[in-house]
C-alpha cells in the first residue's frame, strides 16, 4: 500500500474524455487508496490541498488557480503526444501556453510516449511516462466476425494539416474510405466494419496522441498512422506506420495506405488486442502512475 491517497480528476469533457472515465471509475472500485472526482469541484480552497498525505493528479486539465502554499502533491497528466504548437487547434494551442507558463507549479508530469517525456523533461520539475490503459468492459472488444465494408475509417477533427489531407484521401480511396464522426462505443462499433483506422496527425510534432491506441485495440481494425512515437505499441506488430502526408507530394503517403491495405490486417489487430490489451487501467495505476507518485513523498 502506498504512503499516500490519490485522487483523478478528470475534466468531465470532452465525450472521449469521459468514457475513459467511466474506465477509471469501474477501476477506483478496487483501489481504496484512490479515488475519482471532476475539475470544477477543486478550488483553491479546497482541504485536501493541505493534507501531507495527498497526491491530487489532474487529468489533461488544470486548475485555474493552483495554491502556491500546499502540502498535498499535484500533478498533470498530460496525454497530448507532446508540446509542438504547430497546427493545434485553437483550444489545444491555449491548453499548452497555459502548460508552458504554469509548467513548474505541478510536482510531476505524466506523459504517455517517451517523445513526451523527451519535451517536457527540460521544462518541468519532474516528468514520468504512463500509458492510459485499457477496459474491456468500458470500451469494449473487437467483432472479428463482422464484414468489412470500408478499407479505411478516418474520426477526427479537421484541423491543421488535416484540413488539407481529407480532401486529397477522399479523392484517392473514393468510397473506400468511410469518415465517422460518431463517437465513444458507437464509432468503435463503426470501425469494425473498417480494414484499418487511419490515424492523421494535426501537427508535425513527433509523439502520438495515445487515445487512439486504446481506442483502435477495442475494433477489429488495424491502427494505420504515420510514422509518430506511439508507445507502447511495436510499429509492425501492433501498427503499420506509413510515411507522413505532404502537401506538395502526397505520393508516398497515399502508397502507404495501399501497401497497408495489402498486410495481414486481421492478424495484427489480433496482436495488438491480445498484447495491448494487458495494459490494463489497474496496471497503469499500480504499476506506472503510483510508482512515479511516490518519490514526491
Amino acid at each position: 500500500m502506498p504512503r499516500f491517497k490519490t485522487t483523478i480528476v478528470f475534466p468531465g469533457e470532452p465525450p472521449c474524455f469521459t468514457e475513459f472515465e467511466r474506465a477509471y471509475q469501474k477501476t477506483v472500485q478496487g483501489l481504496p487508496e484512490v479515488s475519482l472526482d471532476r475539475l470544477n469541484r477543486w478550488p483553491p480552497d479546497r482541504p485536501e490541498w493541505q493534507d501531507p498525505a495527498f497526491a491530487i493528479v489532474f487529468w489533461c486539465r488544470l486548475p485555474k488557480v493552483i495554491p502556491r502554499k500546499r502540502a498535498a502533491r499535484c500533478i498533470l497528466y498530460h496525454l497530448e503526444s507532446s508540446g509542438i504548437p504547430t497546427d493545434l487547434s485553437h483550444g489545444q494551442k491555449a491548453l499548452l501556453e497555459d502548460f508552458l507558463e504554469r509548467s513548474r507549479q505541478p510536482d510531476l508530469f505524466l506523459v504517455t510516449t517517451p517523445a513526451a517525456e523527451s519535451f517536457w523533461a527540460p521544462r518541468v520539475r519532474r516528468v514520468a511516462v504512463a500509458p492510459i490503459g485499457f477496459d474491456a468492459e468500458t470500451m469494449g472488444v473487437p467483432n472479428w466476425s463482422q464484414e468489412k465494408t470500408h478499407d479505411v475509417g478516418y474520426c477526427g477533427t479537421l484541423v491543421g494539416r488535416r484540413e488539407w489531407i481529407l480532401p486529397i484521401l477522399s479523392k484517392h480511396l473514393g468510397p473506400r474510405l468511410r469518415i465517422i464522426t460518431e463517437c465513444c462505443l458507437e464509432m468503435r462499433r463503426i470501425f469494425n466494419s473498417c480494414r484499418i483506422m487511419l490515424h492523421v496527425a494535426h501537427s508535425e510534432e513527433p509523439g502520438f496522441p495515445t487515445l487512439r491506441i486504446w481506442q483502435a485495440i477495442s475494433t477489429s481494425a488495424a491502427l494505420v498512422t504515420e510514422r509518430r512515437d506511439a508507445w507502447p505499441a511495436v510499429s509492425g506488430r501492433h501498427i503499420l506506420q506509413i510515411p507522413p502526408a505532404r502537401k506538395e507530394d502526397p505520393g508516398d503517403f497515399l502508397s502507404g495506405i495501399e501497401e497497408a491495405l495489402r498486410m495481414p490486417l486481421l492478424r495484427i489487430a489480433r496482436l495488438a488486442h491480445e498484447e495491448l490489451s494487458l495494459y490494463t487501467v489497474e496496471r497503469s495505476i499500480k504499476e506506472f502512475m503510483i510508482p512515479a507518485i511516490e518519490p514526491l513523498f
